[in-house]
């Protein structure tokens, strides 16, 4: 069930990017967050629900990564967003 769930950007969190650096607002907090190239392309991707392996997916055809690796990574990121209400589970259709 875990590989079936679906992530996307929380709503109420505001982002901007600059020179291909995510700059990312918690209106909730006040807090920033910052992510650079992969994470901001993670981020990006996030716009749109998306799997972990989706995202994987994407990554590893853009970047020299292996797919367990990218598992790892990805879903150690999406983790912390998540943690951070940063990013939600999308409920099933």
């Amino acid at each position: 069930m875990a590989n079936s769930l679906r992530y996307r950007v929380a709503p109420a969190v505001a982002s901007s990017e600059n020179d291909g650096e995510v700059t990312i607002l918690d209106p909730r907090s006040g807090l920033y967050f910052g992510l650079e190239d992969v994470g901001a392309e993670l981020w990006r991707q996030l716009a749109q629900p998306r799997s972990i392996r989706e995202l994987c997916e994407s990554m590893t055809e853009r970047y020299e990564v292996t797919r367990a690796e990218c598992m790892d990574d990805v879903r150690g990121l999406v983790d912390e967003l998540v943690e951070r209400g940063l990013v939600e589970v999308v409920p099933a259709e």
